[in-house]
């Protein structure tokens, strides 16, 4: 059981928390429903740091993330060396216990 200040700042409504408010105080309209971090970092919830955005803002904004342009050069990177295989003819052998001569 959480006691004392803790508990109340957990259990607080989210309009009560400094950052939640200011961020709260610039959504535009009801279809913002989701909080963007500005600089791609979960962690920092700095209020100038966060921006209400409704469901195709927050697609759009995802698909600038360093993290997700990182993950589709891996991908492509991979599907060129594989040539667009998941299981090349020697890995295929292997399993199958074939030895190759």
């Amino acid at each position: 059981m959480v006691k004392g200040p803790v508990r109340e700042l957990l259990f607080a409504p989210i309009s009560w928390l400094p950052h939640a408010e200011l961020c709260y105080s610039t959504k535009s309209s009801e279809e913002q429903r989701y909080v963007l971090h500005l600089d791609y970092q979960r962690k920092n919830d700095n209020f100038r740091n966060l921006k209400w955005a409704n469901y195709e803002e927050m697609l759009a904004h995802r698909q600038k993330s360093p993290h997700i342009i990182k993950a589709r050069i891996n991908q492509r990177e991979h599907n060129l060396k594989s040539d667009g295989r998941k299981l090349t003819v020697t890995k295929s052998y292997s399993s199958k216990g074939i030895i190759i001569r």
